[in-house]
């Protein structure tokens, strides 16, 4: 759930973020991401900004849903990647892998990431 009491769908087989208002059930739909098994998750940021783990698509998303906006971040091949993440208490997020080698950790204020492991 969202800060603004908003749920976020992730596009996992979808073209499009979905994002439901619970206080009227109405939603709407937010970007055109083609692809199947895009990604397979996602972390709230301490800012409020979601960081989507990719699972087969071959970039992070960082989703501003102040704004309803996104910006990619990271080029990375292969398929099944990472499975879920979690936020640090410094506001980094970690990626779990799925059939990558590495757990990938991120710092979406640098826009960076290192490989563990």
């Amino acid at each position: 759930m969202l800060r603004d009491g908003r749920v976020l769908f992730v596009p996992y087989n979808s073209t499009s973020i979905v994002l439901l208002n619970t206080r009227d059930m109405s939603w709407e739909e937010v970007g055109h991401f083609e692809g199947m098994h895009k990604w397979s998750g996602h972390a709230v940021l301490p800012d409020g900004r979601v960081v989507f783990i990719p699972f087969n698509y071959p970039s992070i998303l960082l989703f501003d849903p102040a704004c309803n906006t996104w910006e990619e971040m990271g080029r990375f091949e292969g398929q099944y990647k990472w499975l879920g993440g979690a936020v640090l208490l410094d506001g980094k997020v970690v990626f779990v892998p799925c059939s990558s080698h590495f757990i990938l950790l991120i710092d979406p204020i640098t826009k960076t990431w290192e490989e563990l492991g």
